[in-house]
């Protein structure tokens, strides 16, 4: 069970990657800000740990580690998201920017602090889903609040195993102990 959902959601994350890219970069021939290529980076991230822990079949404190691994990235995930949000939000009369030459930036650090100034067009809506009207970073935060409830129903299934498999070595001990 554990391996069908990380796999999953590993295939999930690199295939929303692919539609940034294919789709709305080359077909759209939209470009990134920041945040969105903030976001891309958290999503490949996640999208990794997934796959690993599927191809390790992880369970037991591997599966902890990953399930934790993956949470750092979510919330990085939801604070870029949310703030690309704001800033597309916000009145028109206030500059509600970010950076949009990712290029100039030397390094992540340096990508995430240019994203934060508020100094390019992020605020700028230059795409919105024809069906369900939500902006790009709009679908990101949908995306990331199915990862929060994926995750959320994984640490469910692992503390559960862990108290099962506690409540079955309880009762063989007292078996054994019965034997004697």
């Amino acid at each position: 069970m554990f391996r069908a959902l990380n796999a999953l959601a590993g295939v999930g994350c690199f295939a929303s990657l692919a539609v940034a890219y294919f789709f709305m970069e080359k077909y759209l021939l939209l470009e990134p800000c920041p945040l969105c290529i903030l976001d891309r980076i958290v999503v490949a991230l996640m999208g990794v740990v997934f796959l690993l822990m599927a191809a390790r079949n992880s369970r037991g404190m591997s599966a902890w580690a990953g399930l934790l691994a993956n949470c750092v990235f979510l919330g990085a995930g939801f604070v870029f998201a949310g703030r690309h949000i704001w800033l597309q939000n916000r009145p028109p009369d206030e500059t509600a920017s970010c950076l949009s030459d990712a290029q100039a930036a030397e390094d992540l650090i340096e990508v995430i602090r240019r994203a934060f100034d508020a100094n390019a067009d992020c605020g700028a809506i230059i795409w919105e889903d024809p069906i369900f009207a939500l902006t790009i970073p709009e679908q990101v935060m949908v995306m990331f609040i199915g990862f929060a409830a994926l995750l959320a129903l994984q640490m469910f299934l692992l503390a559960k195993m862990k108290t099962q498999s506690g409540a079955e070595s309880v009762i063989e001990s007292e078996a054994e102990g019965a034997k004697l």
